[in-house]
Parts: C-alpha cells; structure tokens; sequence
C-alpha cells in the first residue's frame, strides 16, 4: 500500500516537469502583399533550418525555399504571379512534422508587367 501512494506521489510530482520540459512546436505564419507571400515562424531548439513549400489551392508545388533559424527563428518570402489562395507549409529540414499555413493572394497584374520579371 504504502509502496503505490509512494509510486502515485512521485508521478504525481513528474508530470508538470516532462510538460514544462517538453520541446518547442514548429509554427508558421503566412501573409500576402500583393504579388509577394512572406511567412515566419519558431522552431525547437536545436533546429538549424527548415523547408518550406508554397502550395496553390489543388496543392500542387509553386516553389521551394529552405530557410535558416536563428535563435529559434524563421522567416522567407514567395512570389506568386496568380491571384488565389495558397498554402505555406514548413517541417524542420531533417523531416518531421509539417505545420502549414494558409494565406489569400490578390494579384494586381500592373504591378507584375511594369515592375517584376518571372521565369516561366
């Protein structure tokens, strides 16, 4: 008896210590300014990159950036050339859990042909 209090008491104590020690969660963050999609997010310690993908609305792949994190921070920037709504998706470099985020872009198709170049 005494023995299962003392086992109940100990995990008791434990369990704020491994949730408080648990490690930070990949996020993003996604916003639109005309043409351009910029995101940010955190990343656990110990990350050094992450990749990130900008995905149309049949998510189909429009680009690809690897991003470097400093002090558990990230952040990058998309062109697009269509108006639509797009998905910013990110994991840590080395694979896991993909976080995405969703952003809305209304392209002004003047600000395109005057002033940005695109490959096709």
């Amino acid at each position: 008896m005494k023995k299962s209090i003392l086992i109940s008491l100990i995990a008791f104590l434990l369990t704020p210590m491994i949730a408080f020690a648990a490690p930070k969660v990949l996020t993003v963050d996604s916003k639109a300014d005309g043409y351009k999609i910029s995101y940010n997010g955190t990343a656990e310690d110990g990350v050094t990159a992450v990749m990130c993908k900008v995905l149309d609305e049949e998510d189909n792949e429009v680009d690809m950036l690897s991003s470097a994190v400093d002090k558990n921070k990230f952040e990058g920037e998309f062109e697009v050339t269509v108006s639509g709504d797009y998905k910013v998706a990110c994991a840590k470099y080395e694979g896991g859990a993909i976080v995405t985020s969703k952003v809305t872009v209304d392209v002004n198709p003047d600000d395109i042909d005057n002033e940005h170049t695109f490959d096709a």
